[in-house]
């Protein structure tokens, strides 16, 4: 069975007293299970407002959803699981209006696949978090931009909350995982664990100073590769293990 979701939700605004302040909330929950499930959100709020979705998609081959988040104070939790097939998710995160910069943008992702698992996350103004779990039987692929101070990807407590020292996590059971993750502002942190058999793939690239990176990366059967870029105020720490295959490690800091 295929179920597609189509939602559009936009500001109400509610008076509160006499003052003539204006608050606007925007709330959607999505909950799909059938063979093939796809979802389109898109939430445009006002100034000051809070934009909240929640994801869980239940498939035997395809989950897909597509996110857009405009306002300050931005919250995307998706769960996508295909037993035997894949998953695949692009999430905009922004200001009012779509210009500017929208504080407060945090994205929890799980996703579990029966083949691959791809995502593509843009965030833009302070405050910027990426939860991010992924296991596939054949190869994960993420992408992350996060514009504003305080840049953060990180993963997740057993509980599903965030966990600000924990690393995004990658794990292919057959073949590859590669990350890439551009942060630009003050205050930029990058944890990543991958686990391959055949090959796990980093680019992380931080700009404008106080930039974190801390990367471990394990392929017992295949190789590993990382190449990083910081600039400004910079700590790189990268742990890399291959039994039987090659590691490679470029980390460049100006």
């Amino acid at each position: 069975m295929y179920k597609r979701i189509l939602t559009v939700v936009m500001a109400l605004a509610f008076m509160v007293g006499l003052s003539g302040m204006a608050l606007a909330s925007n709330t959607a929950d999505v909950d799909q299970s059938g063979t093939d499930n796809e979802a389109y959100i898109n939430q445009v709020g006002g100034s000051p407002n809070n934009n909240t979705i929640d994801i869980d998609q239940i498939a035997v081959t395809t989950n897909d959803a597509v996110v857009y988040q405009n306002g300050s104070g931005n919250d995307v939790d998706v769960i996508q699981n295909a037993s035997s097939g894949y998953n695949n998710l692009y999430v905009e995160q922004l200001g009012t209006n779509g210009a500017g910069n929208g504080d407060d943008n945090i994205l929890k992702l799980s996703q579990a696949a029966g083949t691959n698992n791809d995502a593509n996350v843009y965030q833009w103004g302070n405050e910027n978090v990426a939860n991010v779990s992924q296991t596939a039987s054949l190869y994960n692929n993420f992408y992350v931009k996060q514009n504003g101070n305080s840049n953060v990807l990180v993963g997740a407590n057993s509980d599903g909350t965030i966990n600000p020292s924990g690393a995004a996590t990658q794990i292919s059971e057959a073949t590859y995982n590669y990350l890439s993750c551009v942060q630009s502002g003050d205050g930029n942190e990058a944890g990543l664990y991958q686990n391959a058999s055949s090959f796990n793939d980093a680019s992380i690239t931080q700009y404008n100073g106080g930039n974190s990176l801390v990367a471990w990366q394990n392929a017992p059967g295949g190789s590993n590769e990382l190449t990083s870029f910081q600039n400004g105020g910079m700590e790189a720490v990268v742990v890399q293990n291959a039994n039987s295959g090659n590691n490679v490690a470029s980390i460049s800091q100006q």
